[in-house]
């Protein structure tokens, strides 16, 4: 009974059906309230109520569908993630076994130099200047052009041998390589230049070749040179394509060896811009005239660009960014490092860490025990051994390590001043080569490479010194002159002042006098037209009276002339 209690008050619309299906259809009350349109009305929103009760238990049926869907995709996906994870997984296995084989050919091939050394050893001794076919073989020039003939199409057969073969693994020219390719060379031209003695028909200056210094040997034609020889009898382990190669891009006296100076990358980069960067290096290394070969433009010029991208100064807020990459991504990957500059590479990174940066590295002044520690390294490994002697010198670099030692410990390093003509010769030295230190030491025998960069910012801060106490003098000077020129213009004004008011005052005393002039002119006119009027007044008076005194006179001499002439 509680139950069905509790069920009518969880739903009320089945509790009101359930009360009216209770109901006696024969109660005349109920029959009362069938007739009424009202109760109708009400059982038929009870209706429409309980439908629309059931239509979103539809609508909850089909969301838990779609949610049973996107799980089941879900999952699925995660499989497919499964599957993609193993089969890198797997790849990785493979490239880290293929790796290992790599390592083990490599220990295999260094383990097998000794007795290509010792192979070479035992061949070199049989080898001879002249084939037995090449002493008796005509000097005509049939027979010559059909020994190139056939020597060309040897030398064809074994190029589209040699391009057949598989790929090689790239690798540089050791010491004693080297060594032998000149040794070929020479032995080379030598055979070359008797066989065109042989040829003249003359044998007996086969003894002059002995006399050739090796700048004479080396000037030998390339083209004259049998490269096959030179790889079978004194080059063993290299190709002819590689001696070849070798000795025109590399080893030939006349390519310009030396450091680039910065005028020579300065015309190199100029003749990049002329002609450009794609097609011309031949164009460009014949124009710069400084005996380089068309690589080194190459390599110099992709090496400047490379540097002016990331040749920039490491700030305190690098330094900062890259002690937060080593954190996030350890001592190990630096490229994810450099990733965190964009300009700045993976060992530029390295270096910069573990030459400068690194919280392991001691920047203090070194004590006994660190110099004990040094020498004791350097009696066990050498001059030149610096990684492994830092090892030994716990929280000092390689590089501390080498300072150290060649400005403290070194005996052949000169201590004294540096004299005036050794200054001139760094700046000039500088000047051609730039700012090598460690190349310009062989200029200067005794002296370190720190002894040089110090001695030339030296020099370079006195000059600058000099040069702005010549500013100061000269502006002093200049603000002297400036003032000179002020009183003069000054006094000149003052005397352009003064005449001027000088002038002014004559023309007014002149304006003045001319108008006095006139007044007194004016009056002594006037008394002189006054006294000659007064005078001719005078003068008319006398002559009247003369006039008047006159007449009686001319009558009595009218009757004198009368009287004469009656007598």
């Amino acid at each position: 009974m509680v139950d069905s209690n509790e069920s009518t008050q969880d739903d009320p619309l089945s509790a009101v059906l359930s009360q009216l299906a209770s109901l006696d259809n024969s109660d005349p009350e109920l029959q009362a309230v069938d007739d009424d349109q009202d109760m109708q009305d009400i059982l038929d929103a009870l209706l429409e109520l309980q439908r629309l009760e059931g239509q979103e238990g539809d609508l909850f049926d089909q969301d838990n569908l779609t949610i049973s869907y996107a799980i089941s995709l879900n999952q699925e996906l995660q499989r497919e993630a499964e599957r993609q994870v193993a089969l890198i997984d797997q790849q990785m296995k493979l490239v880290i076994d293929r790796l290992n084989n790599l390592k083990a050919i490599a220990r295999q091939e260094s383990t097998c130099k000794h007795f290509r050394k010792s192979g070479y050893s035992q061949s070199v001794k049989k080898v001879l200047f002249f084939d037995e076919s090449e002493l008796l073989q005509d000097s005509d020039e049939e027979s010559h052009d059909e020994e190139s003939a056939s020597s060309d199409e040897e030398n064809d057969e074994n190029a589209d041998n040699s391009n057949n073969e598989g790929y090689r693994i790239a690798r540089g020219w050791t010491g004693l390589e080297r060594k032998r390719l000149f040794e070929a060379i020479h032995s080379e031209a030598k055979r070359v230049i008797a066989h065109e003695f042989l040829k003249r028909n003359e044998p007996w200056r086969v003894w002059e070749i002995d006399k050739m210094v090796p700048s004479e040997l080396e000037a030998v034609p390339v083209n004259r040179i049998d490269w096959e020889r030179v790889s079978s009898l004194h080059v063993t382990t290299r190709d002819p394509n590689e001696c070849l190669i070798q000795w025109t891009t590399q080893e030939h006296p006349a390519i310009n060896k030396k450091p680039w100076s910065a005028q020579e990358s300065a015309k190199l980069n100029n003749l990049v811009l002329t002609h450009g960067e794609i097609g011309q290096w031949e164009t460009i290394a014949n124009e710069l005239g400084t005996n380089r070969t068309i690589s080194q433009c190459f390599s110099r010029y992709m090496a400047d660009k490379h540097a002016r991208g990331q040749h920039r100064k490491w700030t305190p807020e690098l330094d900062a960014l890259l002690e937060k990459g080593v954190r996030m991504f350890g001592d190990q990957n630096w490229q994810h490092v450099a990733s965190m500059f964009g300009n700045k590479s993976g060992q530029q990174c390295l270096q910069r860490w573990r030459k400068a940066t690194s919280p392991a590295i001691i920047k203090k002044r070194w004590t006994p025990e660190e110099d004990d520690m040094l020498k004791r390294a350097m009696q066990l490994y050498g001059v030149g051994n610096w990684r492994r002697i830092q090892r030994l010198v716990p929280g000092r670099t390689d590089m501390q390590c080498r300072e150290r030692y060649v400005n403290k410990h070194d005996e052949s390093v000169r201590r004294d001043r540096i004299t005036a003509e050794e200054k001139q010769r760094i700046k000039e030295l500088v000047d051609e080569y730039g700012p090598k230190w460690s190349y310009l030491t062989q200029f200067l025998p005794g002296r370190t490479d720190n002894q040089i960069m110090k001695t030339y910012r030296s020099i370079i801060a006195s000059e600058e010194r000099k040069r702005k106490s010549l500013e100061r003098k000269q502006e002093k000077e200049r603000e002297k002159l400036e003032k000179k020129e002020a009183k003069l213009k000054m006094k000149q004004a003052k005397q352009e002042e003064r005449a001027a008011k000088k002038r002014l005052y004559e023309q007014k005393k002149e304006e003045t006098n001319a108008n006095k002039k006139p007044r007194k002119r004016r009056r002594k006119n006037q008394e002189e037209e006054t006294v000659a009027q007064e005078e001719s007044s005078s003068q008319r008076q006398e002559g009247e009276e003369s006039a008047v005194q006159e007449e009686p006179s001319s009558n009595e001499q009218e009757v004198v002339t009368e009287g004469e002439s009656g007598k």
